[in-house]
């Protein structure tokens, strides 16, 4: 059984993370307008992640603010759409998120029980 929720966790945890990426390339699509790809971790990319870990991890934007909003036109436009792809990110992992809480502290209580109990 605890073989069978290690597998699990490890599916999960993949999952996340996996979600975690895909939101990050959504956030450089929104923010930089796409992606010239490669795997340099830029500003962009490394901004793009902090946005996607603080939100799965249910951190927070305390120190998130656009640089670009004295500049950049359509900087309001860019907020709203990135407000509105982290509605949807936070409703999708955060319930994941918990549920794979759950299975790690089962896991662990399962391996401190008693052979016999």
């Amino acid at each position: 059984m605890i073989a069978k929720g290690i597998a699990f966790l490890v599916f999960g945890v993949v999952l996340l993370l996996g979600i975690t990426l895909i939101f990050a390339k959504a956030y450089l699509g929104l923010m930089y307008e796409g992606d010239a790809g490669g795997f340099a971790l830029d500003e962009p990319r490394i901004e793009a992640l902090n946005y996607a870990v603080q939100t799965v991890t249910t951190v927070g934007y305390g120190n998130w603010v656009p640089e670009s909003r004295l500049t950049d036109p359509d900087i309001n436009g860019k907020v709203l759409a990135v407000k509105r792809l982290s509605i949807g990110f936070m409703l999708l992992t955060t319930p994941l998120f918990a549920f794979l809480t759950g299975v790690a502290v089962n896991l662990v209580s399962e391996g401190l029980r008693p052979a016999g109990g």
